[in-house]
Parts: structure tokens; sequence; C-alpha cells
């Protein structure tokens, strides 16, 4: 769970300050809000950023050292009446403004990865590839949403311990929420991957003897 300092929740909205450039956005009708791991985010509980909250009659504003979100309050951030009115969030990229809304696409996305590369050949499976972790647009966003299906077909699942303490998959508690992590790194990318370790742990190098034997064939043409 996140630290509650971190947290600032408005009616079925809450949102989480994870670092400077790293904000979660949740929205469930029925506050059924998740603290449970899943399979994608394992830890929320880092060191509190410096922020600061306001609002007035119709806007929640949260500002960090690096991004600036806007709330509609009461809105559904993909509804209502439209997205960009109801949640932006605004960051700074080579000395211009950026403002992000749920639904937007990223057509500078450099991808991350596909299930597994068999009968692949250049960018054949680029259109199939899922969107990464860094983009040239400056920002990424991690949908860990009950309904968003990924493209081998899972969905975000929670992670509960069984009787004998081992963790386990259990369905998410509101299936209609939204959960958004937004990501707004500029380009300094290695940042980006870094912080995102913190949240979904780190990824061990496998050692060389678990790949067993390997051959290649090299033939050459004068």
């Amino acid at each position: 769970m996140a630290n509650p300092e971190a947290v600032v929740t408005e009616g079925v909205v809450r949102i989480t300050v994870l670092t400077p450039e790293m904000i979660r956005v949740e929205y469930s009708p029925s506050k059924q809000f998740e603290d449970r791991a899943t399979f994608t985010v394992v830890n929320r509980n880092l060191p509190v950023p410096h922020f600061t909250k306001s609002e007035d009659n119709e806007f929640l504003y949260i500002n960090t050292d690096k991004l600036k979100l806007r709330y509609r309050k009461g809105t559904n951030p993909y509804f209502e009446p439209n997205p960009p009115a109801n949640l932006s969030i605004t960051m700074e990229l080579n000395g211009r403004p950026v403002t992000w809304f749920p639904g937007q696409g990223d057509g500078k996305n450099l991808k991350g990865t596909y299930r597994t590369l068999d009968r692949c050949f250049g960018d054949g499976y680029r259109s199939k590839l899922e969107d990464g972790l860094i983009s040239r647009s400056g920002w990424a966003v991690i949908d860990d949403s009950p309904q968003c299906v990924r493209t081998d077909g899972s969905r975000s699942l929670a992670l509960v311990p069984d009787e004998t303490g081992v963790d386990w998959v259990a369905p998410r508690d509101d299936k209609q929420s939204l959960d958004l992590y937004f990501l707004g790194y500029g380009h300094d990318y290695k940042r980006a991957l870094h912080d995102y370790t913190l949240i979904a742990g780190k990824m061990p190098l496998p050692p060389d003897y678990a790949f067993g034997y390997w051959y290649s064939k090299v033939t050459t043409k004068k």
C-alpha cells in the first residue's frame, strides 16, 4: 500500500503521487480502490515526493515538481462530458508544455514486448507490439484496469495470499474501475525504467546455465 500522505481521494477518484514524474489515477464508482499487489505492480510504498493540493468549486489540482494534474470533481476521467475536460496532466518537454488526457493516442511510443518472436521478420510484427514505458512524446501510461485486455488476452488480476501464505491470483473488487499509472519522464528514459522497477520489482538476469547449450551455424560467401 502507498503511504497515506501520498494519497488524495476525491469522491470516486483516488490519486497517488508515487514520484515527481509518476502518478497513479484510480476511478471506482463503488469506491473500491485497489490496495493489493497486482501482476503488474507489487509495491506502491515509496518515499512521498513533494507535491501540493488545491481545489475550487469545480476542479482538484495536484502539482509535483514535474507534473500538473487537473481533475473535474465527480466525473469519470474517460467520459462526462469529455476526457480532456475531466482529467489532464501537463508536463514540460524541451521547454514546451505537453498535456496528456485519458484515451490520448501515442504514435511516438517506442513500444514494448510481444509474446513470441517466432516467424517474426523485420518490422512485420511492429503493429502487434504493446506500448512500452518510454516514448518520444515524453510520457507513457500503464493501464492496469481490470477491463483492459492485453494483446495476449490476459487481464489485470490482484495477488492475495492463500492459506499457505503464497500469493495467488484473485479478481479485482471493482471490475469496472479505472487504474492508470502516468509516467512523465520526458526523454530521461533510464530514470523512467529505474522508477518502474520501484513499483514492479527488480527483474533478475537469468544465469547462463539456465539456457543450456546454444548452437549456431555460420555460413560465408566468397
